[in-house]
């Protein structure tokens, strides 16, 4: 019990994972777009970061460490409990925009030294000009409006809203209107919103100031069933009281920074696409390294069997290598060949998508909306006690690891280890030793590939059979 104390009391201060079916009432469905830069707030009108970000209690900062330490599907877990019930208390106690969009988080660029190429790996994030998270909503019924754009922005700012407005089919005359910058961290990123327009009261909204909050969750691909889902980070930022009318710039929002969250996992399309690119160029450098050395040994070698005191060994050597390099030379074209068809598209890359949920809420009552989180989260009291003390109690052997996966694990092993051996005996110039390295890595390879096929996974060396 006191364990899932620990976790309830935590995520009351982490935030919502998704937002469920709509209540008309409360809660209205907005546009919203990840862009290149933010159509008003221009980057370089926006001061230094904030020294601690979003003030939060010492029980927030011991929360996030608690749930670092739990298992990824139980973190996932009990934010999803936290969400639904962010969700619940938005639409009971308080009114709402929300809208999904979704951004390539990573990019894949090329890089050369002196003869070898490589790829690197960075994210689409940038630490000042970076990309900007927009939401956007219009009311289908709207009242008098209580500030007009062209009172707050310049002209330059109203054509480059106007246009981006247009191309990314977004209300021209905004009730609500949020820019948030998604900037990069050494360990992350955060949610820094930069502009806000509260032109008209949300339907149903009281026409006063009331306390507002922004709730967004980062999600890899996934298709969910009930609470579960890929979320790997959630930003929860607190607004002072706005009123209809209102209008915040960058200064004004200087504090209202979400804290770092984590960066999207590479798995999918980041590590599919690293992995390929890196296979392709390792495999033709490693050749033309390969083709250099027995090069050079081959010409040893005739030296050495032009002596008159050659012995008939030192003969059959340069015949060896003639075999070796009309072998590994041969292997060039197919090489260059996978190689071309793996870069076919051109460097820089976007992969690993990314889906956003946002959510801009006015609250009635902070004091009840709190309460109504509270409440919530006790009727799934249950459920996420549960899997606390499931993440706690030792558990037998999962039987869906079996001993075939075993096999592939230790098969992929002997791979990497072979390829060590065949960089080493090229680095030493030694022909046998070159020649024995390339037999183990095949063997080691074709085990690779029936260990792949006797775990139903794709095989790793389709090719290996016209090497």
């Amino acid at each position: 019990m006191r364990i899932y104390n620990a976790l309830a009391l935590a995520t009351m201060f982490l935030v919502p994972q998704c937002f469920a079916q709509s209540r008309t009432d409360t809660e209205f469905v907005g546009t919203s777009a990840v862009l290149q830069s933010c159509p008003i707030t221009l980057a370089e009108n926006v001061e230094g970061d904030p020294e601690h970000g979003e003030t939060e209690s010492a029980l927030a900062i011991a929360g996030g460490t608690f749930l670092a330490g739990l298992a990824g599907d139980l973190v996932t877990a009990g934010l999803n409990s936290l969400g639904a019930a962010l969700e619940e208390a938005s639409r009971e106690k308080g009114f709402s925009v929300v809208a999904n969009t979704s951004f390539p988080y990573y990019t894949i660029r090329g890089a050369q030294v002196e003869s070898d190429h490589h790829i690197t790996v960075g994210t689409t994030l940038k630490e000042a000009a970076s990309l900007c998270l927009v939401l956007s909503y219009a009311d289908p019924n709207p009242k008098r409006s209580r500030s007009k754009a062209a009172q707050f922005l310049s002209a330059d700012e109203l054509t480059r809203a106007s246009a981006e407005w247009k191309i990314n089919h977004m209300p021209e005359a905004p009730s609500l209107y949020l820019e948030a910058m998604l900037q990069k961290r050494s360990d992350g990123f955060v949610v820094r919103p930069t502009f806000l327009w509260y032109k008209n009261a949300l339907p149903g909204a009281p026409e006063k100031a009331l306390p507002a909050e922004i709730h967004v969750a980062f999600a890899t691909p996934s298709a969910p069933s009930g609470e579960a889902a890929a979320t790997f980070a959630l930003a929860r930022i607190r607004l002072p009281a706005i009123a209809p009318g209102t209008v915040m710039r960058a200064g004004e929002l200087f504090r209202s920074t979400s804290s770092v969250l984590p960066a999207r996992p590479t798995s999918g399309s980041p590590d599919s696409a690293k992995n390929a690119y890196a296979t392709a160029l390792s495999d033709v450098a490693s050749n033309a390294r390969e083709i250099d050395s027995l090069k050079r040994l081959r010409e040893r070698a005739i030296r050495a069997a032009a002596d008159p005191a050659a012995t008939k060994e030192d003969k059959a050597k340069v015949y060896a290598l003639d075999d070796q390099l009309l072998a590994a030379t041969g292997k060039t074209a197919m090489l260059r060949h996978i190689r071309q068809q793996t870069t076919a598209t051109a460097l820089p890359i976007e992969v690993g998508s990314t889906n956003v949920s946002v959510r801009f809420t006015v609250v009635r009552s902070a004091n009840q909306f709190g309460l109504a989180i509270a409440k919530s989260l006790q009727t799934r009291s249950k459920a996420l006690g549960e899997a606390v003390t499931n993440h706690f109690t030792p558990q037998a052997p999962s039987p869906a690891w079996t001993s075939q996966d075993t096999t592939y694990i230790a098969a992929m092993n002997a791979v990497l280890s072979a390829q060590r051996s065949l960089d080493t005996a090229i680095a030493a110039g030694d022909a046998d030793a070159i020649f024995n390295a390339q037999i183990i890595l095949r063997n080691a390879k074709a085990a690779a590939n029936g260990a792949a096929a006797a775990s139903n996974r794709p095989i790793p060396y389709p090719d290996l059979g016209t090497l």
